[in-house]
């Protein structure tokens, strides 16, 4: 492995003279930040982890504090020099441990993403048992800014933090015990992240899968969003949110969510605020029910009282204001409550018949759980699952892409279904006004929004994280020029591998 390590150094080619047209001063032997993809090939890791082990290499040479450029400049050639005498006499020492080192290091290909940024998360040290949103920022961003199908943003500094927060927020929104922001190791393991990453390198196109990284995902997200700040200060106040989706959800349910029943709010529970990354956790659970986490979310919601079960007069509560909404809505007539909540009964069969729990919830099927949501306070998709018994409807609502270049037809359902008919819905109203222009609704849109929006839409467009605020926390501290050498990379599999 060292041989392999010591060529990914020896073997960098760069130009004479930068882009800039000044001369060349980078240290040969040396890989600077955006040069360590060939490392990650080595060490069997993710290529866009290249960051997040710049950054601990750094951290564990220097005792868990990254330095700043300025304390390093004296010595980063100093450093490369003596390293290089040193790679002599210890070649032979180094083939010997290369076959246990390369055990050691399947192993910390899953762990090694066990790592805080670069030391931007200072209440979190590398022993932590588990990740932070935070952990994840310097992943996501390395992706944002050098994954060819994202390179369309590359001059949007807005968009790109938006889309990375919307990345993060859904990797923690699918992970186990998705209520509060801690992974854990063991819900890192079963999480697909990893798999996520690799696939990332194997295809440009960002929306060849639908998954946390589909840009189609995020702009749907973002439009909805957008829609409903009416101000653009990022915050959506609850007269606002009670416009999702042209008020299909009933106003006492909606007064819960703002509340922060079913999440607690990033801007206080109190407040009634609710942030952009609040927004995409309730739009995932509000557009698939079916979900683990939206089930324990619309659990947390429903359950008044706090007491872990559902009771018939709670329920109640919450259908008397879906009845009302039908009879304003002239729809058919409502059952009686008593019916309902047989209907109900019959369709989740609780354990206890005298009230409904969240293991419930999660022991019936799916779509029984979605359904039994929509029922009580979500009366459009109410009324779509009742239309979706004719066979013609179901058929016009079914949602059909094509796959492996139109060999096979795969059926969406939950969250891809939505996005993928809310984004053709959006491209399509975009170009039937003509790019944008004529379609915003805010005559106080200045000329260089709206060709931000023109841009997002053809999917040409562009960059700049600093708008995000301190979304890289003390990782832009440690971005510019910095090396490491070999000698230093010797030690970073020992290091994974403990971590």
């Amino acid at each position: 492995m060292m041989s392999d390590l010591k060529s990914c150094f020896t073997s960098i080619q760069r130009p004479s003279i930068t882009e800039d047209g000044l001369p060349q001063t980078r240290l040969p032997n040396a890989l600077y930040r955006n040069e360590m993809w060939p490392v990650t090939t080595v060490l069997c890791v993710p290529r866009y982890c290249s960051t997040t082990l710049f950054d601990r290499v750094l951290e564990f040479k220097y005792g868990g504090v990254i330095p700043s450029v300025e304390s390093r400049k004296d010595t980063a050639s100093t450093r490369i020099h003596e390293t290089s005498k040193k790679e002599e006499n210890e070649d032979e020492e180094d083939e010997d441990e290369d076959e246990d080192e390369e055990d050691e290091l399947e192993h910390s290909t899953t762990t090694m993403h066990f790592i805080n940024n670069g030391g931007s998360n200072t209440s979190n040290t590398s022993t932590s048992n588990y990740l932070t949103p935070l952990d994840f920022q310097p992943v996501v961003d390395e992706v944002v800014q050098r994954h060819p199908g994202l390179e369309f943003l590359s001059s949007l500094a807005v968009f790109q933090a938006r889309y990375a927060e919307t990345v993060i927020t859904r990797i923690f929104y699918s992970k186990l015990n998705n209520c509060n922001e801690r992974m854990t190791l063991p819900e890192f393991r079963k999480h697909p992240f990893l798999h996520l990453l690799i696939n990332l390198q194997l295809d440009d196109d960002i929306n060849a899968t639908r998954d946390v990284f589909s840009y189609k995902h995020f702009y749907v997200i973002y439009c909805k969003f957008w829609e409903l700040d009416t101000d653009h200060n990022m915050i959506i106040e609850a007269p606002d949110m009670s416009r999702y989706d042209r008020g299909a959800i009933t106003e006492v349910m909606m007064k819960r969510v703002v509340s922060g029943c079913g999440k607690p709010l990033s801007l206080g529970n109190k407040s009634g605020q609710v942030s952009y990354r609040d927004f995409v956790w309730f739009m995932l659970c509000v557009e698939d029910k079916r979900k683990t986490g939206s089930i324990e979310y619309w659990f947390r919601c429903l359950d008044v009282d706090g007491d872990g079960v559902l009771s018939f007069h709670e329920l109640q509560e919450f259908y008397a204001h879906q009845v009302k909404r039908m009879v304003d809505y002239r729809m058919s007539e409502p059952w009686k409550f008593d019916d309902f909540i047989c209907s109900l009964i019959d369709l989740i069969q609780p354990k206890t018949p005298s009230h409904i729990t969240l293991r419930d919830l999660k022991r019936t099927p799916p779509q029984n759980a979605a359904l039994f949501f929509d029922m009580l306070f979500d009366l459009r998709k109410y009324d779509n699952h009742v239309r979706r018994i004719d066979p013609m409807y179901r058929e016009m609502d079914d949602v059909v892409v094509e796959e492996d270049g139109g060999r096979r037809k795969v059926r969406l359902e939950g969250w891809d279904k939505f996005a993928e008919r809310a984004y053709e819905l959006l491209a399509y109203e975009e170009l039937d006004c003509g790019g944008g222009e004529d379609n915003v609704e805010d005559d106080e849109l200045g000329e260089d929004e709206k060709e931000i929006v023109k841009k997002l839409v053809s999917y040409r467009s562009g960059s700049d994280r600093g708008s995000g605020g301190d979304v890289g926390g003390n990782l832009n501290r440690v971005r510019s020029y910095r090396n490491v050498s070999i000698e230093e990379l010797g030690f970073v599999d020992g290091c994974l591998f403990f971590i």
